[in-house]
């Protein structure tokens, strides 16, 4: 997690108590094993037992086994892995560096956990706004520039 916080530049929570991140875990396993032991299994059905290791195909002035085509297939998704960090990465720097539209050393955020003053939000804004030193008030469901 402090790997993840450092690139995301800012704290990343995440609840490990909660049911629906085992779910998804879960979920994510049972795919990829799927997904994982699926490749294989329909690959090598698709070769008879005498046949198989004799096939070949005939590419220009050499031969080329199917075993060329399996490191065809790893390279292309090494390259695949490799430009997708690097476009992640790039966008994952503009995002920390974009300027969001307001000076965050000079806002200050509440959090609003008391009943009273979310059922009063117009009225409290209002109050606030009538101060000198506000320069201006809203109200929103989380931090700026969060995910909420």
């Amino acid at each position: 997690m402090p790997w993840y916080n450092q690139l995301l530049g800012y704290t990343l929570n995440v609840s490990w108590n909660a049911l629906p991140i085992y779910l998804f875990l879960v979920g994510i396993i049972i795919v990829v094993g799927f997904l994982a032991g699926s490749y294989p299994a329909f690959f090598l059905s698709a070769f008879s037992p005498d046949t198989g290791t004799k096939r070949q195909i005939k590419i220009g002035q050499r031969r080329a086994h199917h075993s060329d085509r399996y490191w065809l297939w790893c390279s292309s998704a090494f390259v695949f892995l490799i430009v997708g960090t690097i476009i992640i990465t790039k966008q994952m720097s503009y995002v920390k560096n974009k300027q969001l539209g307001y000076n965050k050393e000079q806002t200050l955020i509440i959090p609003i956990d008391n009943g009273d003053i979310y059922n009063n939000l117009n009225s409290f804004k209002t109050q606030l706004q009538n101060e000198t030193a506000v320069q201006s008030v809203s109200a929103m469901s989380g931090e700026p520039g969060g995910f909420f």
